[in-house]
Formats: structure tokens, C-alpha cells, sequence
């Protein structure tokens, strides 16, 4: 004897549309982690850059997309100011600023691992339920 189960068709849309947003959420997130992961990575490699160089002038955009640079002439002191979160920043040494960046870095990463075990279980679950509705919808 084989058992029936009722689904209701409307209910079963309205969550493969939610799954849908949420799926499309979950890409936006891992891309704005993605870009933060990649200004942080530009941030430690200018202080190694600037740690190791002796310059005597240094070019710095004023904004995140270049559109005005600033020129620094002199001698470059040997620390850096970080932003520590929560709008509070500190001067290190450029040592200490590295190491804080990088923790910053491993912490960027692990969130983009999770989100993205998220996604794959999201997408999973909507998978399923696509085909799910596409054997109903064969079946009538």
C-alpha cells in the first residue's frame, strides 16, 4: 500500500522563492567578504611594502577607487594606523599593524568558508525542491 502525501503547491513556491533570495544574499555576502578579504590583503602588502622600501615618497589614494592620490615626500615613520573596529583606530608598529591585519584576514576567511558551506546547503535544498516540484508537475 503506498502512502499519499498532500503538498501544498503555493506554500511549496513561496519557499523555493524565499530559498531563491536567500541563495542570492548569501553570493552578495560572499562578495562584499571577498573585497574586504582583498583590501586587507592590499593593506598588509603595502606596510611590507613600505616596512622593507626606505621611500622617500609615496603616492596614497585618498579614497577606495584611486580617484585622487595624494604625494608624501620625507622620510616614512615606522608605523602604521589601524582600524580596530567600532570606529576606534591605533598606531603600531608596523610588526604589530601586520599581525593585526592578518588576524583580520583569518577572521574574513573563516566567514567566507561559512557563508559558502551555507550557500551549498541552500542551493542544495532549493535543488531538491525544484525537482521536487518538476516530478509533481510531471506527474499531472
Amino acid at each position: 500500500m503506498s502512502e499519499k502525501i498532500q503538498i501544498d503547491a503555493a506554500s511549496l513556491l513561496q519557499t523555493i522563492d524565499r530559498l531563491e533570495k536567500y541563495i542570492e544574499s548569501l553570493k552578495e555576502i560572499i562578495g562584499q567578504l571577498s573585497e574586504r578579504l582583498m583590501e586587507v590583503r592590499a593593506a598588509i602588502d603595502g606596510i611590507k611594502r613600505v616596512q622593507e622600501g626606505g621611500f622617500s615618497e609615496l603616492m596614497v589614494s585618498i579614497d577606495k577607487h584611486g580617484n585622487s592620490l595624494i604625494r608624501i615626500k620625507g622620510e616614512v615613520e615606522g608605523k602604521a594606523i589601524v582600524h580596530l573596529g567600532l570606529g576606534v583606530y591605533a598606531e603600531n608598529g608596523f610588526a604589530d599593524a601586520i599581525k593585526i591585519l592578518e588576524g583580520r584576514e583569518e577572521l574574513i576567511r573563516s566567514e567566507i568558508d561559512r557563508v559558502s558551506r551555507e550557500l551549498e546547503q541552500r542551493t542544495k535544498e532549493y535543488e531538491r525542491l525544484q525537482g521536487l516540484v518538476y516530478s509533481l508537475a510531471a506527474q499531472k
